[in-house]
């Protein structure tokens, strides 16, 4: 298994190798599914398909925190929102749940969305531009949810 990611500094064109801290053992180690980038406050998160969500500082690559595991399978897509930088959804394959955290407290969600989601496949999510609407993707339809 992977215990290292790549970092692209697209400022200044480098790439380094980063060590995966913080895992306990060797089984927790996982491939990095999805990330998003939180430029207001310096740090960036990281899912795994092992479910894990890690939030990492920008400017040491040092793991700040470790979510705990909400998530029921791999998590493959993370979304920080712009009028409150200091939330962000996370949403996993095979889970019927989209869950807003915020960062100031990550002992659990803030609050949990709905969808139907019985595959492995990556369904999207996102905001609309006023960030009201939450619009997911599911194996049925398309969701339209009021996101406040």
């Amino acid at each position: 298994m992977a215990n290292k990611y790549l970092k692209i500094d697209l400022t200044t064109d480098t790439i380094k190798k980063i060590e995966l801290k913080n895992m306990k053992n060797r089984e927790e180690k996982s491939l990095i599914s999805c990330f998003d980038i939180n430029l207001n406050n310096n740090f960036y998160a990281l899912g795994t398909y092992s479910q894990k969500i890690f939030l990492i500082d920008s400017k040491n690559d040092k793991t700040i925190d470790e979510l705990p595991i909400y998530h029921s399978n791999g998590v493959n897509k993370l979304l920080f929102l712009n009028n409150k930088p200091e939330q962000f959804l996370s949403g996993a394959r095979k889970d019927n749940f989209i869950y807003l955290w915020d960062t100031r407290n990550l002992c659990e969600p803030i609050m949990s969305y709905n969808r139907i989601n019985d595959t492995y496949q990556k369904l999207n999510f996102c905001l609309d531009k006023t960030e009201e609407i939450l619009m997911c993707g599911n194996t049925v339809s398309i969701n339209l949810m009021l996101f406040i």
